[in-house]
Parts: C-alpha cells; sequence; structure tokens
C-alpha cells in the first residue's frame, strides 16, 4: 500500500507512463505465451494503476491502450482470425469490462479522499480540526527530532465570544467564526497550519519558525483580526499563547498544553495580548 501512496504522490504523467509500459508488458507476454494461456485479465492492473492514482480519464486511456494490445495479439496469433464479427466482440467486451473496472475504482478512491478529506476538516470553518492539527503537529515534531530545526505552536482564543452569541444570536457567532478563520489564514504561508480546535478556539503550527519570527506572525495575525471585528462592530478581541519549540523533547499533547497555560494567563490579566515561551 505504501508503494501505491508513493505512486499516488508522483506527477500523472509518470504513474500513465507506467501504467502503458504494463500494457505494453503485458502485450509481448501474452503474445510469447501464445493462445494457451490468457493475460487479458492481468490488463486489469495497470488501468487500475491509472484509476486510483489519476483518475477516470486516465483509466479510460489505459483501457484502450490495452484493448488495443490485445487485438494486436489476436492479429498475429497464429490460430485462424475467425469472422471478423468475433474480434470486434471480444474488443468490444474487454473494453467494457475494462471501463466498468477503471470507472468504479475511480469513483471509490474519490469517495475515499472526500471521506478523509472531511473527517479533518472543521465543517464550519472549513479550516483543519483538532485531529488533523494533531497529525501535522506529529509530523512536524517528528521532522524537528530526527533534522533538528524549531517550530511554534500557537493557541488562538477569541475573547468575550459568548456575549456576541447571547447579544447577536448564534448564526452572528457562526458568521464571526468563520470571519476570524478566514482572516487568521490570509496572513499564514502555505506551509503553517491553523484549526478550529472547537468552540471559540484555534490553534497555529508554523514550522521552521523561533520564537521572535513567530512573535511578527502572530502580531500580524492579531492586527488583522482587531482590524476585521472593528470593522464588523464585534466586540471581542483575541488572547494568544505560543510555544516555540527547538529539540523538543515533549509530545504534542505537552506542548500544546503549555500553550492553553499561556493562553489563559493572557485572559487572566486582561484579555487581548500574545504571551510566548521556548522549550528546549
Amino acid at each position: 500500500m505504501r508503494a501505491i501512496d508513493h505512486l499516488a504522490r508522483q506527477r500523472p504523467v509518470v504513474v500513465l507512463a507506467l501504467s502503458l509500459g504494463l500494457v505494453l508488458l503485458l502485450g509481448v507476454l501474452d503474445h510469447l505465451a501464445g493462445p494457451e494461456i490468457g493475460f487479458s485479465t492481468f490488463h486489469l492492473v495497470p488501468i487500475a494503476l491509472a484509476a486510483w492514482c489519476v483518475g477516470r480519464d486516465a483509466a479510460l486511456g489505459v483501457s484502450i491502450g490495452s484493448v488495443f494490445a490485445l487485438a494486436a495479439v489476436e492479429q498475429v496469433s497464429p490460430l485462424p482470425a475467425g469472422h471478423p464479427a468475433v474480434a470486434v466482440w471480444n474488443a468490444a467486451l474487454h473494453f467494457g469490462v475494462f471501463v466498468v473496472a477503471g470507472t468504479s475504482l475511480a469513483a471509490l478512491r474519490r469517495a475515499t479522499d472526500n471521506e478523509h478529506r472531511l473527517a479533518r476538516t472543521d465543517p464550519l470553518t472549513g479550516l483543519a480540526n483538532a485531529r488533523a492539527f494533531a497529525e501535522a503537529a506529529e509530523r512536524e515534531l517528528a521532522r524537528a527530532r530526527r533534522y533538528g530545526g524549531v517550530f511554534t505552536v500557537a493557541s488562538l482564543d477569541i475573547d468575550d465570544f459568548k456575549a456576541v452569541n447571547d447579544r447577536l444570536g448564534h448564526a452572528a457567532g457562526d458568521v464571526v467564526l468563520r470571519t476570524v478563520a478566514d482572516a487568521v489564514r490570509a496572513n499564514l504561508r502555505a506551509v503553517d497550519t491553523v484549526a478550529r480546535m472547537g468552540g471559540d478556539e484555534f490553534a497555529l503550527l508554523l514550522p521552521e519558525t523561533g520564537r521572535d519570527p513567530a512573535g511578527i506572525v502572530l502580531r500580524k495575525v492579531v492586527g488583522a483580526l482587531a482590524a476585521v471585528t472593528a470593522k464588523n462592530g464585534w466586540p471581542v478581541t483575541v488572547s494568544v499563547g505560543a510555544v516555540s519549540c527547538s529539540s523538543p523533547t515533549s509530545s504534542v499533547e505537552e506542548i500544546l498544553k503549555v500553550a492553553d497555560d499561556h493562553l489563559y494567563a493572557v485572559k487572566r490579566s486582561g484579555k487581548n495580548g500574545i504571551r510566548q515561551v521556548v522549550l528546549g
């Protein structure tokens, strides 16, 4: 399965070349084996490869290649060709089976990918959810332990969010959450991760970012949030607790707890601020 996952991450042209190469190889083996041994069933392998790793159109193209390969083997077969309609029927039958198999497998892959995405996406904001954030943080933690470097984890909470729900209603609260999510995402890099951990709490993962660069990013995010909340007249601010890790020995859960502790220290001291710490 790891080999298939590795192929799925390759460029489509690489997978297509491999699939068509397998089709050609099967055609040669079919010809060398003679009419006593049939290889038509094995053509489902390159078709399945193209369908799973690239998609339906790729599977269709490989199916056409397989039909031509099988037809070519029949043409050079030492046995009598028989009525031309037989060859047409065989080609149509093979093509139908190949297309159904390839289309079904491509649809299964799309459904699997969609289920995987939904299981790791917060439905309200479209951000990563707590599960996806934990997975991303575990990968970054493993990378930092193996290769060195530094990263920052931050917890962000909307101050006085309950007042929005109480005064303006939960629909307005949902608008606030989506707006905050969009503003945070717009002020981060593509390699960063922002997730809604639940309620009005968010988490940020900043790879290859130490304390000082993280402070710049967090102040930028807080400034953007202040601007958007002021523009909409929402009576909220944000509090942030951040942990920058170098040569980390703590687990993701422990790092998040430290970030949360500093977040709530900000809240106890008057809210609307950032507190950072460095863990060795």
